[in-house]
């Protein structure tokens, strides 16, 4: 199950790039570090929300503008902070309290196998290609139980597919 989550993707999904015309975008003058990154991805980096990869690109202009004086981004990103609580929208308070993240159980009958299959797709999705670092944290927490006693994942898998037939009927 965990190859599937390890494989290479075919192509690394694009990054957006800033709308000009949105009040979240990165300020307009383009030759400044850091003007790729919006207003939104910087306050993801300040939750730590952030692919890795994305965070890295923002960690690196950061170290960039520092050497420049830290007018820019550094500017931006304490703005960023400041304001942080006001004006929330639903995404922004939907993304804080992680609502869209799959439940810990979740991810544990993901390394069982025992989740349905749109569910399976969904927390594959979310880990991948959202790159939620939370779930990606938690299943490696729960995959390294799991691997100091396999004992008891093979119980508790077996357990599962013995019990998973008799368990259709009984959600009334």
């Amino acid at each position: 199950m965990l190859e599937a989550l390890r494989r290479p993707r075919n192509e690394p999904p694009a990054l957006p790039r800033p709308d000009p015309a949105s009040p979240h975008s990165a300020s307009p003058d383009s030759a400044s570090p850091g003007s790729a990154f919006t207003d939104d991805d910087l306050a993801a980096y300040l939750r730590e929300q952030l692919p890795v990869e994305r965070s890295s690109e923002i960690e690196q202009a950061l170290r960039d503008d520092q050497s420049s004086g830290g007018q820019g981004l550094r500017r931006r990103l304490a703005l960023v902070a400041a304001g942080a609580d006001e004006g929330r929208s639903v995404g922004a308070i939907w993304r804080e309290a992680r609502l869209s993240c799959p439940s810990r159980d979740d991810l544990g009958a993901l390394l069982l196998g025992a989740l349905d299959v749109e569910t399976e797709r969904y927390a594959l999705f979310h880990i991948r290609e959202v790159g939620c670092r939370v779930c990606a944290a938690n299943l490696a927490d729960l995959e390294e139980a799991a691997s100091k006693n396999p004992d008891v994942a093979q119980r508790r898998k077996r357990v599962f597919q013995s019990s998973a037939g008799h368990l259709g009927g009984a959600g009334g």
